[in-house]
């Protein structure tokens, strides 16, 4: 949680000096009462929205740092100061550059954004630690990263977030759909793979057993939302994508494949997306190598949509990578890669904006993954990241049956203490070989002159046990030796005289 915060904290401060250009003159007696005159609750709609959700994360994530004991006092000092750094110093440090309006008034709706967040994070935090825990885990119990990434595609399909109670704004939220209805293929393919992402998402945090029972209410109460919010529709595009979404994915949910089949639809979608109108050539445009290049120019309101929805389309991209068995390390790989390669082929695109923001948010989305895996590892009781990894699962697995081994077995349990490995345990102790029974007497190579007495000794006494030496831990644990092959009936023959009652039989061998 301390390194998501500080994420945060360092988004905030850098989306707040850009374009980082400083102009150290003194400001004038009007440029300062113009600025203290901004200390109101005031604003337009779109810089209150952006200043209060850029917060709300801040809020919540500070909640979860508050700690026990003496924590508690120091959390009370360094907090309060560092957010009021945060929302006043930096708009006065905007007072020396040119690019920026610096307002007070700004500063006042990220106080109002942090208290939404954080006052949900405290009541949380300290019930979950009341009952025996810790944030930690409190925070692996709620913030898990399925949940991130469906709260990042809710976000974006609800963005402004400003609900409306007049009628007629409800009809015109529905009249793309019952009176105009067309179908755009961006739309409906970015549709279904975000709703199929959705659902894969919805099966990781919830389970199997709750998969088909609640994924559709759900996608018709975000429609129902939109009808609901200002500035959105819903249209034929996002039912049909959401319909064929949710088809597709309950027909490969039941294999691993199924994930590998959502990364597909999902990397098809964000391609199309992004090369639509697919009319290459022409000027080349620049790349910006600034990160947040375009996100800090034009509307926060757009801005705000489009960060939500680039981070659900890559961090589900790399969560469906890993699900499928692809790991950490090479899903994070694949997804920065696909993206810096798309953000390159629109050089030669028109309207589109090449920057290297793309594959910034991308590694942001894999590492979040990561960092979210472990904690909530860290909350399941396990020393590995979730179960999310199968590597993970695998390795987490084997451990298990390792203890469980170790319990039923003393001597596993005593290399384990030790710090060996399971295959420096001693084997079981053998008795020695049991004793091959004395071969018979050599036959003679013609027929006869050998004496009946002269047979084979008896099978009984060649196993006999051997007694087994006792060491100083005690007599060694039975063994089963081998059973002794019985030997197989000699066929005899004799040769007398048939008259002969008394004289001695001579077998013929």
């Amino acid at each position: 949680m301390k390194s998501l915060f500080l994420l945060v904290s360092f988004l905030i401060v850098y989306g707040s000096v850009y374009p980082f250009e400083l102009d150290l003159r003194e400001p004038s007696p009007t440029e300062l009462d113009a600025f203290l005159g901004t200390l109101r609750w005031d604003g337009t709609r779109g810089d209150i929205l952006g200043n209060i959700a850029l917060f709300v994360p801040y809020g919540f994530l500070a909640a979860f740092l508050i700690g026990r004991g003496w924590r508690i006092a120091a959390w009370f000092v360094w907090f309060p100061v560092w957010t009021l750094f945060l929302a006043f110093g930096i708009q006065v440090l905007q007072l020396y550059m040119p690019s920026r309006a610096a307002a007070l008034n700004d500063g006042l709706w990220n106080l109002l954004g942090t208290a939404i967040g954080l006052l949900p994070g405290l009541a949380i935090a300290r019930i979950l630690v009341a009952r025996g825990g810790d944030a930690r885990r409190a925070a692996g119990a709620l913030i898990s990263f399925p949940v991130v990434m469906a709260g990042c595609w809710i976000g974006y399909r609800l963005a402004p977030y400003v609900p409306s109670i007049d009628l007629q704004s409800w009809k015109d939220s529905l009249k793309p759909l019952l009176l105009s209805p067309t179908l755009s293929g961006t739309s409906t393919i970015r549709s279904a793979a975000g709703w199929m992402a959705f659902a894969a998402l919805w099966r990781g945090w919830r389970g199997a057993r709750f998969n088909d029972v609640l994924v559709v209410p759900m996608v018709l109460l975000v429609m129902f939302g939109e009808v609901l919010v200002v500035k959105n529709a819903v249209t034929l595009s996002n039912v049909v994508g959401a319909t064929a979404g949710l088809a597709l994915w309950w027909a490969v949910k039941r294999s691993r494949a199924g994930y590998a089949v959502a990364a597909g639809v999902l990397a098809l979608a964000i391609g199309w997306s992004g090369l639509t109108p697919f009319a290459f050539g022409g000027t080349a445009h620049t790349f910006h190598l600034v990160p947040f290049h375009g996100f800090l120019d034009g509307s926060m309101y757009v801005n705000v949509q489009q960060l939500f929805l680039k981070l659900f389309l890559y961090g589900s991209m790399a969560w469906l990578l890993v699900r499928a068995g692809l790991g950490y390390a090479l899903s994070l790989i694949a997804v920065a890669a696909g993206v810096l390669g798309l953000e390159l082929a629109q050089i030669y695109l028109p309207r589109k904006t090449p920057e290297i923001t793309d594959p910034v948010l991308a590694l942001i989305a894999g590492w979040g993954l990561w960092l979210l895996d472990r904690t909530a590892g860290a909350a399941a009781g396990t020393d590995d990241a979730a179960a999310e990894d199968p590597v993970a699962a695998a390795r987490a697995r084997r451990r298990a049956a390792g203890r469980r081994l170790a319990e039923s077995d003393p001597a596993v349990a005593a290399v384990r203490s030790s710090g060996g490995h399971m295959s420096d345990r001693p084997a079981r102790r053998a008795g020695p070989p049991a004793e091959e029974p004395a071969p018979a007497t050599a036959p003679e190579p013609h027929g006869i002159g050998v004496d009946a007495e002269r047979s084979a000794p008896a099978p009984e006494a060649a196993a006999q046990p051997v007694s087994e030496p006792e060491d100083a831990a005690g007599p060694a644990p039975e063994t089963k030796r081998p059973r002794a092959r019985p030997m197989p009936p000699k066929t005899r023959s004799f040769v007398r005289d048939k008259d002969d009652k008394t004289g001695r039989k001579t077998y013929l061998r």
